[in-house]
């Protein structure tokens, strides 16, 4: 399957834009976070690289999902490019990486949860003055 044109120059903009975005944030998060901030910085470092590695397998691949009923099917549009197997370990890796994309979505929900909930523990043992 050929894609069309524009959708091959929308996916390059996107690639370049999460490139240089997202290690703009990796080197402001290396060089100027505060200590505050703690190992959350961590998981700011995670999903910026993992957004970064997303972006370059998805513009190598120029995946093409294809919907019908039940069935949901993810194949490589850039072929004259790839070799089968590199293809198929790249689809492969495209699909458990927007799964994962999922997870890391709600390990940060729940880091960020757990840190609130700690800080309210906290504040209710405290006595309330006016």
């Amino acid at each position: 399957m050929i894609l069309p044109a524009y959708h091959v120059h929308i996916t390059a903009f996107f690639f370049i834009t999460s490139v240089v975005f997202n290690s703009g944030l990796v080197y402001v998060i290396m060089n100027f976070t505060a200590k505050e901030v703690g190992k959350y910085k961590y998981i700011m470092l995670t999903f910026a690289m993992f957004n970064v590695l997303y972006s370059t397998v998805n513009m190598a691949l120029l995946p093409a999902i294809h919907i019908h009923e039940r069935s949901f099917l993810v194949f490589a549009t850039r072929l004259e490019s790839l070799s089968p197997n590199t293809g198929r370990i790249l689809t492969g890796l495209y699909c458990s990486m927007f799964a994962q994309s999922m997870f890391l979505l709600a390990v940060h929900f729940a880091y960020r949860y757990l840190y609130i909930v700690r800080y309210v523990k906290l504040d209710l043992n405290q006595k309330v003055t006016f």
